[in-house]
């Protein structure tokens, strides 16, 4: 019956010329009542974006969407790329693990064949009588690669029949500075034996020492070289960032290494407002002042925003340039780059790693 008397009174109205009486009552109508304006995204600055209150619609993508709705999506989206930044990752700890397996096969690999010839060099060593066991040894040389799983022939005379001990001396920070090789065979005027896992170890002299099962001791200076590994970078080498500001909705950067004892790695978020021109782009950079000489910076960087570019390595500068671009919106995700790169060094083993 009320919609019967609307429409029936707007018909008496309009067959008496519309007073003005009709037409209060035809303003009543639904299809008169105003609207709001709905205001295109594209071309919208971000300052425009910014004042407009959050029930104020917005053509989006040939879509309807108020702003508040438009706000709660890319919160969302803000969310959901720093949960993921900052969560350890079982793929991203075994990317260093497979680095660290390929640098060590290497090093074996480097190894076993000068290992091979002191081997040979062994086998083809006249066996002297040794002298009596009151005689003090003496070292006239040493041979191989002084490193970890290196074998090393040392040749000199009164090392008696018996075998003793072949220790290698030097800055070790992990292994008391002293640490004893695995003899390999034993004669009067020549033995051989193999160095351990040394780590944290750099370039140094360092010294061979043979002692016979008498306690008399010779040594030799030689030169020692780290095996060489990937090691994971602690919080604290990270000493500066310059996180850019250039995208309209969020900026964050987080150099404080996420997943300590898991994996160290650094993230970015930048975020523009959706649909707004002209889209950002940035550089975040990271600061590694505290590495020490004799490891080179190392990254691995992946993204999971679709508008990212890469990340760099300068000396101990890390740099990431991320740019958006002006592609159709689709979701408040298109105008998100959130970026995650692995930080190591790679140097000597176990020289940063304390978990080792």
């Amino acid at each position: 019956m009320k919609r019967y008397f609307t429409f029936a009174t707007i018909g008496l109205c309009a067959a008496f010329f519309a007073t003005a009486s009709c037409a209060e009552i035809t303003s009543l109508h639904p299809k008169s009542f105003p609207q709001k304006p709905t205001q295109s995204l594209r071309g919208m600055s971000a300052a425009q974006f910014q004042t407009l209150s959050d029930s104020a619609l917005l053509e989006l993508n040939g879509k309807t969407i108020t702003k508040g709705e438009l706000l709660r999506q890319m919160n969302a989206t803000r969310s959901s790329a720093l949960a993921k930044a900052r969560s350890g990752s079982p793929k991203v700890a075994s990317r260093l693990q497979r680095k660290r397996d390929e640098l060590l096969q290497k090093h074996k690999q480097r190894v076993a064949s000068a290992n091979a010839q002191i081997k040979a060099r062994m086998a083809a060593t006249p066996k002297g009588k040794s002298r009596a066991a009151s005689q003090s040894p003496g070292i006239t040389g040493v041979y191989g690669t002084v490193t970890p799983y290196g074998l090393v022939q040392i040749t000199g005379s009164n090392f008696g029949e018996t075998p003793g001990s072949i220790r290698l001396r030097g800055k070790f920070p992990k292994d008391g500075d002293v640490v004893t090789l695995a003899v390999d065979q034993w004669f009067g005027d020549a033995v051989s034996g193999k160095v351990p896992l040394v780590n944290g170890a750099f370039d140094q002299s360092a010294t061979i020492e043979v002692t016979t099962p008498g306690g008399k001791t010779a040594q030799h200076a030689v030169s020692f070289k780290p095996m060489i590994s990937a090691n994971q970078i602690p919080p604290s080498m990270f000493t500066g960032k310059a996180c850019s500001t250039q995208a309209s909705f969020h900026n964050e950067c987080n150099a404080s290494g996420a997943s300590p004892g898991v994996i160290n790695f650094v993230s970015g978020l930048h975020q523009d407002i959706v649909g707004t021109d002209p889209m950002s782009n940035g550089v975040d950079t990271f600061s590694f002042g505290n590495l020490p000489a004799g490891y080179e910076l190392v990254v691995s960087d992946f993204f999971d925003g679709p508008q990212a570019s890469m990340c760099t390595v300068t000396g101990k500068t890390i740099s990431c340039a991320w740019k958006h671009s002006g592609v159709a919106p689709v979701s408040a995700s298109d105008y998100a780059t959130n970026y995650r790169f692995i930080t190591w060094a790679v140097g000597p083993a176990g020289g940063l790693d304390s978990a080792q």
